[in-house]
């Protein structure tokens, strides 16, 4: 998943993405060899079903 992706699919900006990766609350991107950076759909669906857990 791209960044865009990920901020259209939590309804979130792209700071609240940057400000949950800083302090450590979001799964992390894998950067790819041509520099791009990604997020593993099963990272991003684990990390919901945590969230689901804690709420």
């Amino acid at each position: 998943m791209t960044f865009p992706d990920v901020s259209v699919e939590l309804s979130v900006s792209g700071s609240t993405l940057d400000k949950w990766r800083a302090e450590g609350n979001f799964p992390e991107f894998v950067k790819l060899p041509n520099g791009e950076m990604r997020l593993r759909r099963i990272d991003f669906e684990a990390w919901l079903d945590q969230l689901q857990k804690v709420a």
